[in-house]
């Protein structure tokens, strides 16, 4: 399945060299410069899509949403953009924007 994040592997991305940051281009996190996703990546893509669109319909900054949900704002991070296992639910979601 093709990655919804990249072209073919590569995204733009600041990398360090000898002289200090620069833009390169560099590999994908996401489907770590291969192009594809698996089906699994893409349903946590897909979740956690959602779970970031309720939260900012909220107006919930993602550093909101972390304290008040007791978790890293990097994980969180990582579960919205479909990095990683979703490890809360939406009801989850739910609970903390009342």
């Amino acid at each position: 399945m093709k990655c919804p994040r990249c072209e073919q592997g590569k995204i733009y991305g600041i990398g360090c060299g000898s002289d200090g940051p620069k833009p390169m281009i560099i590999d994908c996190f996401l489907c770590k410069g291969s192009g594809e996703i698996t089906e699994q990546q893409s349903k946590w893509c897909d979740f956690g899509r959602g779970l970031r669109d309720l939260r900012i319909s909220h107006n919930v900054t993602l550093s909101e949403a972390a304290d008040l949900l007791r978790v890293d704002i990097i994980k969180l991070s990582h579960m919205e953009c479909g990095f990683i296992a979703p490890f809360l639910t939406e009801e989850d979601y739910s609970e903390m924007l009342k």
